[in-house]
């Protein structure tokens, strides 16, 4: 399945990696600077997203996918990191 993980920074800008696991080895990875999408093909269920990011203001994220926690999920002013399992 595709995945899309979307941020909007409150201010415009800010920094998001995610990274896609699967038993536990990094598949890919993406960034983004600026509000944006971080495109992942091929994903399964059970696989993992881990993120972690830094914003000035705000950041929503949200994944197009069901998963575990679910989304979307607001991050405030500071460095964030996260996990979900793609249900």
């Amino acid at each position: 399945m595709s995945v899309n993980i979307n941020v909007v920074f409150s201010s415009g800008i800010g920094h998001l990696n995610a990274k896609l696991y699967r038993t536990g080895v990094a598949l890919v990875s993406g960034s983004v600077s600026v509000s944006g999408t971080i495109h992942f093909v091929d994903a399964q269920s059970g696989d993992v997203i881990s993120i972690d990011g830094v914003c000035n203001g705000s950041a929503k994220l949200t994944i197009d996918v069901p998963t575990n926690p679910g989304t979307p999920k607001t991050y405030l002013t500071t460095n964030f990191f996260d996990g979900f399992i793609i249900s």
